[in-house]
C-alpha cells in the first residue's frame, strides 16, 4: 500500500462523523501545547509484531527470543489483514478523546514507518505497509491530534546492551562508548525520519530510557527543530514538556503539564489471556481525578494482530465515551483543587462551584463537610433541577437527591459558592500506618 498521506478529515463540533477539512495544520498555528490544555482526554495504541504473539508487549525480552525465532514467528507471518485505521480514530472519537499517541516502533526494534535507517520496519516485512502513514492520515480525518510513541531502547540492534536485562540493562553494560555513541546516532537518524516524514507531529512520546546515559538532549532540540510547537513528554530528560505517570496516580498531582496512561486491563499490548478489564466506573474515577488535578488521561488499547480491537475494549470505550462527551465541558473547566477523600463522591472544583461525582449512584441524602465558604445553590447536572441543602460551617447536607435525577454512571451535582470555595483542610497525603 502506498505511504502517501491522503487528504485530512476531521469530526463535525457535534458528533464523530467524518466531514472534510484543510490541510495538515501549520507547524506554527497556534501556542505550544494550547491543544493539550483543552483536551479531554486522549488514546493510547500499543500496536507491533507483539500483537501476533498475543502475550504482551514484552514478550522478546520476557522470553528470550532471539531476533531471528522473532522475525519467523511473529513478523514474517504478521499481515494486518483487519487494520484499519479510521475504525481505531473513531473508537478514539466515541472515547471522547482529543489526541492520541501511536507507537511508532517499541523495544522490539520494528519500525512501523518506511524506514531507510531500519531494514526491521512494516513496509519490508510482515503488512508490508506503512503503518505510521496510516494512521496519521485517518487522524487528521478524525480531527484528533498525532502523538507519536518511540522507544529509545531496541532489543535487536546490535550496539543495545543487554536485550534480555531484567527489566533494563545499567550504564555499566554498554560495551564501549563507541557503542552507545553509534546507537545514539541511530535513534537520531530514526528521529529525523519520523519527524520529517508525515507533516505535522503534536506530541513526542519518549520511552525506553533506561540506562540513563542512553538518552540525549539533543533529541529534544532536534524535535523542537523540525516540529516547531511539539510537545515532549519529560523521559528524555528534565527539559521535557509533560510529566508521565503510568499505570499510577501520585499523592500530590505535578506542577504543569501532566499526563496519566492507563491500560483498559493489566497489559499494554495485546494479550489473549488478559480478560481482567477495569470496570467503566474506575476508569471514569480515574479520569476525574487526573483532570481534577490539571492532568490528562491517556487510555490505551492494544489491538489484536490481525488489527482488530478486542470487543472488551470496545464495550468500555463505547461506555466510557458517552459519559465523557456528555461531562466534557465539566472536565475541561476544571480547576486544581485539595478537597479531601471521601467514599460516595469525587469532587471536582471549577471557578465558584465545586462538582460532587456520585460513585454508587446518588444517595437519599448526602453531606459534604470540605469547606465553609458559603453555598449559594445546588442543582442537579445537566439537568439544572435544584437541590434541597442546608448548611452549618463546614456540614452541607443535601436532600431529596434521587428526586428527578440523572440515571446512569457518576451523576452529578454542582455546589456554587458565593466566592472559590477553600477546603477546611489542604490533604498533603493519603497513607495507612503500618
Amino acid at each position: 500500500m502506498s505511504s502517501s498521506i491522503v487528504p485530512p478529515l476531521t469530526r463535525s463540533a457535534t458528533d464523530s462523523k467524518l466531514t472534510p477539512a484543510p490541510a495538515s495544520l501549520p507547524l506554527t498555528a497556534e501556542p505550544a501545547g494550547h491543544w493539550f490544555d483543552s483536551a479531554a482526554c486522549g488514546m493510547f495504541f500499543h500496536w507491533g509484531p507483539y500483537s501476533v504473539a498475543a502475550r504482551g508487549e514484552w514478550v522478546m525480552n520476557r522470553e528470550c527470543i532471539p531476533a531471528a525465532e522473532y522475525q519467523e514467528r511473529y513478523i514474517n507471518p504478521w499481515k494486518a489483514e483487519s487494520f484499519d485505521a479510521d475504525e481505531w480514530m473513531n473508537l478514539a472519537v466515541r472515547m471522547g478523546a482529543d489526541y492520541i499517541v501511536f507507537t511508532t516502533r517499541h523495544h522490539d526494534g520494528f519500525a512501523l514507518w518506511r524506514s531507510a535507517v531500519n531494514p526491521h520496519n512494516s513496509t519490508r516485512l510482515g503488512p508490508r505497509r506503512d503503518i505510521v502513514a496510516e494512521v496519521v492520515a485517518a487522524a487528521r480525518r478524525a480531527g484528533l491530534r498525532i502523538g507519536f510513541y518511540y522507544s529509545i531502547a531496541n532489543w535487536i540492534h546490535p550496539d543495545y546492551p543487554e536485550p534480555f536485562a531484567r527489566d533494563w540493562p545499567l550504564d555499566k553494560d554498554w560495551t564501549s562508548p563507541a557503542h552507545r555513541e553509534r546507537f545514539q546516532a541511530y535513534v537520531t537518524a530514526e528521529l529525523r525520519e519520523l519527524l520529517t516524514g508525515y507533516g505535522r507531529v503534536d506530541y513526542l512520546w519518549f520511552d525506553g530510557h533506561e540506562p540513563a546515559s542512553i538518552r540525549n538532549p539533543r533529541w529534544n532540540a532536534l524535535a523542537r527543530e523540525l516540529q516547531p510547537g511539539i510537545l515532549i513528554n519529560n523521559r528524555n530528560g528534565p527539559d521535557g514538556d509533560v510529566v508521565i505517570c503510568e499505570q499510577s496516580l501520585r499523592n500530590t498531582p505535578p506542577i504543569g503539564r501532566w499526563e496519566a496512561c492507563f491500560t483498559l486491563n493489566q497489559n499494554w499490548g495485546y494479550h489473549a489471556q488478559d480478560l481482567s478489564y477495569k470496570h467503566e466506573s474506575e476508569l471514569l474515577a480515574l479520569l476525574i481525578k487526573v483532570n481534577g488535578g490539571g492532568g490528562k488521561l491517556l487510555f490505551n488499547i492494544g489491538p489484536r494482530g490481525d488489527g482488530s480491537v478486542p470487543e472488551e475494549s470496545i464495550h468500555v470505550i463505547t461506555t466510557c465515551g458517552e459519559w465523557i462527551r456528555n461531562h466534557r465541558a465539566l472536565l475541561l473547566d476544571s480547576d486544581n483543587q485539595s478537597f479531601s477523600w471521601n467514599n460516595s463522591a469525587l469532587a471536582s472544583r471549577r471557578d465558584r462551584s465545586v462538582i460532587l461525582y456520585f460513585m454508587h449512584g446518588l444517595p437519599a441524602e448526602f453531606c459534604w463537610s470540605e469547606t465553609r465558604t458559603r453555598l449559594r445553590s445546588a442543582r442537579h447536572l445537566p439537568s439544572g433541577r435544584l437541590v434541597d441543602f442546608s448548611q452549618q460551617g463546614e456540614r452541607i447536607h443535601l436532600y431529596r437527591l434521587r428526586e428527578q435525577a440523572a440515571t446512569g454512571l457518576f451523576p452529578a451535582v454542582e455546589l456554587l459558592f458565593d466566592e472559590t470555595p477553600l477546603p477546611i483542610q489542604e490533604q498533603k497525603t493519603f497513607w495507612i500506618p503500618g
